[in-house]
């Protein structure tokens, strides 16, 4: 939901989200457009959660970098800031904990809603990938895959989809870490509505 169509700066969107009736919100900042993102369901919260558990025991055995949720502010450029439902930063990257990252995170995973469109999600995507993130992942809990996205030096993107008994790995981005892709969504019936 469109919250205000002027285009915004990020300061001012940061004193817009900081005011005490927005603390409970989920705002995201798209080219200088507040958006009011949805509550999430309990299939994507249980989805996120486990693949912030699983990036998190890595890199706590691994400390090469930092893993965060779903309430950290990324500025990728004037007037667009995201909240990815995972993010990896490298160590390198961050030598101190900052109020709101300027940059895009090296991963950013997103658990795919079933209202978001898929031209939506393409965008958010190459928004990513332009701004510097080197992976982009995108969860499907309906169908349990995954779609891992990459900039190749020619400025394609490269697309991996997985599934099931598929491994997901963390390339030279996050070396070592794998994790076989049905691990990452629970077992459960989804009850419709």
């Amino acid at each position: 939901m469109t919250l205000k169509d002027a285009t915004m700066t990020a300061e001012a969107f940061f004193a817009y989200a900081e005011l005490p009736e927005n603390a409970l919100r989920n705002l995201e900042l798209h080219d200088g457009v507040i958006l009011d993102m949805p509550s999430p369901s309990q299939l994507h919260g249980l989805v996120a959660a486990q693949t912030l558990f699983v990036f998190m025991l890595f890199v706590r055995d691994h400390p090469i970098g930092f893993v965060f949720g779903d309430s950290n502010d990324y500025v990728l450029a004037p007037g667009l800031i995201y909240k990815p439902d995972v993010s990896f930063i490298a160590r390198h990257r961050l030598p101190k904990l900052v109020k709101h990252f300027r940059g895009a995170p090296d991963i950013a995973v997103e658990v795919i809603s079933p209202g978001k469109t898929a031209a939506e999600m393409v965008e958010k995507v190459e928004k990513y990938l332009r701004y510097g993130s080197r992976l982009v992942i995108l969860m499907y809990p309906e169908h349990k895959t995954v779609r891992v996205h990459r900039m190749q030096a020619d400025g394609a993107v490269l697309v991996r989809t997985l599934s099931g008994d598929d491994w997901l790995d963390g390339e030279e981005v996050l070396p070592g870490f794998r994790v076989q892709v049905r691990t990452l969504f629970p077992d459960l019936p989804v009850e419709e509505g």
